[in-house]
């Protein structure tokens, strides 16, 4: 049975690891902290990038993974193997994953324009769950404006048994880009009897005290608010008047104390990989994220793009002022 939870992070690729999942954990226990996307395929066939990718701590609270595939003989398998060897509490299937290499090829947003493959890859996995582990799914409003199939998705999706469906309120063509269309996904909320998430345009805690108020929906699912803001989940929760972990006063997290958090998560990243330089040129793009906003100078934003050891990202940080 799914936890109760208001609130979750979306799987991104190179992003959603262990160690940015317990990071945010950290600031906010209650929310679903999803795994990067894993090819179905590679887990049955224990690649090893795709074991290391859903490997969990034992400090996260909740294991939440999403995977995908075209083939509901694949997704019956791999459920069945997350199932037996106990590798995740919840499973998600994506078919909102709008990137060419998977689309070009059937996959993520495409299979939404076959209903009935959609309908056997989630009977698949509800099969192969056997109720041990709830199976949801995360879908977009169609192709195109001419192939909205969300409705379609979200009740097949709620007759074979999925616990909670979430609706990036985006068309595949639009990828990330373009407004999110929010009414759809109160459409959705009041056709359906499970829960509903909402994803898309979630920036800040204003945005989604709209979304609840807006679309009534049960929980939202946040993306690239999330890059280099782990604490976002903590704020959302504070100002919507939620219990939280800890209370942060209005400018708590400056310069100061991202930097803390910076050399806290390169010390988790090198824990996870074992391998310092790979997790250093890893934090490059977290980085940026963790720094945007701040008037810290092109030629130090350089700098932090081409750090490639611990030390470098130390030596950066002492000398990293705002406005320098």
């Amino acid at each position: 049975m799914l936890p109760n939870y208001r609130l979750a992070l979306s799987p991104m690729a190179g992003v959603t690891n262990s160690p940015y999942r317990r990071l945010c954990q950290e600031f906010y226990k209650e929310a679903f902290y999803v795994g990067e996307m894993v090819n179905a395929r590679s887990l049955i066939e224990n690649n090893c990038k795709a074991k290391k990718m859903v490997v969990f701590s034992k400090k996260e609270k909740y294991r939440s993974l999403q995977i995908f595939s075209k083939f509901p003989d694949e997704i019956f398998e791999v459920v069945r193997k997350i199932v037996a060897e106990n590798i995740a509490d919840h499973v998600d299937l994506n078919f909102g994953c709008p990137v060419k290499k998977i689309t070009q090829n059937g996959g993520g947003a495409m299979i939404l324009t076959n209903l009935d493959l959609y309908k056997d890859i989630i009977q698949a996995a509800v099969l192969a769950a056997k109720k041990k582990v709830p199976i949801t799914c995360k879908f977009r409003i169609g192709t195109d404006e001419k192939n909205q199939t969300y409705i379609q998705a979200g009740e097949i999706a709620e007759e074979q048994g999925c616990s909670l469906v979430t609706l990036h309120a985006r068309y595949m063509k639009q990828m990330y880009k373009g407004q999110a269309d929010w009414s759809k996904i109160a459409d959705l909320k009041n056709r359906l009897s499970i829960k509903v998430f909402g994803n898309g345009d979630v920036r800040d805690f204003k945005d989604a005290k709209r979304m609840f108020e807006v679309t009534g929906v049960d929980g939202i699912a946040i993306g690239r608010a999330a890059l280099g803001k782990p604490w976002i989940f903590e704020e959302i929760a504070q100002n919507l008047g939620w219990k939280t972990n800890k209370y942060y006063p209005k400018n708590y997290f400056d310069l100061k104390k991202i930097k803390q958090i910076v050399l806290y998560h390169t010390d988790m990243l090198i824990e996870y990989y074992s391998d310092e330089n790979q997790a250093v040129k890893l934090l490059r793009k977290f980085l940026i994220w963790y720094f945007k906003g701040f008037s810290i100078g092109s030629d130090m934003r350089m700098k932090l793009v081409r750090v490639a050891n611990l030390d470098d990202v130390k030596y950066l940080l002492k000398h990293l002022d705002e406005d320098k």
